[in-house]
């Protein structure tokens, strides 16, 4: 049996400690590493889709309280038809986007908005149900524009117009 001397001791150590960084190493580089990078990969593809999918960010009102003149008359406005069309596409995306009114705030304003509607046509749909769908489903949609509603809902914009509800 051979005795080692101190420095043989030490430096067999450090070639012991080197060995075993390596197969750290090499096990991170074959296994956790690669999954790391994959999920990073991931994680900037469905950011690029999120931000594909939602354009703007929501932005205020060009007046500074938050609000649009032509939604609040409809909101003090009870209307026969387009209801729930009102509801997903208007008032819900209006109340908790531009206003930032509470989920619950934005369900007992809708639920009396609809009451004053069903005074004068009666409701065919529960609207507990289709608000609580409206006010999950809203996202981060925005109201649609004057002329906006005018392009793509002729009938609803009519129906408001009516009302008067745009004061030009």
């Amino acid at each position: 049996m051979t005795l080692k001397t101190r420095g043989q001791r030490k430096i067999e150590y450090e070639s012991d400690i080197q060995k075993s960084k390596d197969k750290i190493f090499e096990y991170f580089k074959k296994s956790d590493f690669r999954d790391y990078l994959i999920q990073k990969r991931n994680d900037k593809i469905k950011e690029k889709k999120k931000k594909a999918y939602f354009p703007k960010k929501i932005q205020a009102g060009k007046n500074k309280s938050n609000t649009i003149d032509w939604i609040e008359r409809l909101l003090k406005t009870p209307i026969e038809d387009y209801r729930k069309q009102c509801l997903w596409r208007v008032l819900c995306p209006y109340l908790i986007n531009i206003r930032k009114v509470t989920d619950q705030e934005t369900f007992i304003i809708l639920d009396e908005w609809l009451k004053r509607c069903s005074g004068l046509r009666t409701l065919d749909f529960r609207s507990n149900k289709i608000i609580e769908d409206n006010i999950k489903n809203v996202k981060q949609f925005l109201p649609p524009s004057k002329d906006k509603l005018k392009d793509q809902y002729k009938d609803l914009y009519h129906v408001l117009k009516a009302k008067d509800i745009f004061v030009d």
